[in-house]
């Protein structure tokens, strides 16, 4: 009795010790069944769909995240159910002004049979905002490199072209899209070479 009794704090120490492992995690975590059903839920679910864990379970993520009763188009876990391999997708939630990384990945019993999924929803909402005022820095960039009527080049560290503008083709009569990419002395062959 004593062995087992043993066996049972220890079993019951490392359940306690993986629950808080996975609370600890800032992804939404969930494992659900083949339908989309939440089995069980970290802590960060609350902080994703402003409901508590214990109303979580048992609801799908269609229902709790896009607010509807059928997946919506391309949801990971219905082309998981399909493919049986990882699946990705990133979501964008106009309601909330919100980005979401879902990764899906199999679970399968011991008999190789699919029973259910790991589902992973990562909040990529300033990364996407990151990504747009980049590509708005970009766009400015090159709007006005662009008006600038003087020769004006760009090149990376190892002296190959990244921009060109038009001054730049009229007055070596290489087009941007054959100077991109090369050499400064694929172009220039004749150029003196400094250590």
């Amino acid at each position: 009795i004593t062995e087992r009794k043993g066996m049972e704090e220890t079993l019951e120490r490392n359940k306690r010790e993986w629950e808080r492992t996975f609370d600890a995690m800032s992804d939404w975590v969930s494992l659900v069944d083949l339908e989309g059903r939440i089995l069980r839920s970290n802590r960060a679910g609350e902080d994703f769909v402003k409901v508590p864990l214990a109303e979580i379970v048992g609801q799908t993520c269609c229902k709790l995240v896009h607010g509807k009763d059928e997946p919506i188009p391309g949801c990971p876990l219905r082309k998981m159910v399909q493919t049986h391999q990882t699946e990705t997708a990133q979501l964008q939630l106009p309601q909330a002004d919100r980005w979401l990384m879902i990764k899906v990945d199999p679970l399968m019993d011991e008999g190789g049979n699919l029973i259910g999924a790991v589902h992973v929803v990562r909040d990529i909402t300033e990364r996407k905002r990151a990504e747009e005022k980049l590509r708005e820095s970009e766009s400015r960039y090159k709007e006005l490199a662009a008006s600038i009527t003087d020769v004006f080049f760009a090149m990376d560290k190892e002296l190959r072209y990244t921009y060109w503008n038009k001054a730049s083709e009229t007055l070596t009569g290489i087009p941007a899209t054959d100077a991109i990419g090369k050499h400064l002395y694929e172009l220039f062959p004749d150029t003196p070479q400094t250590r």
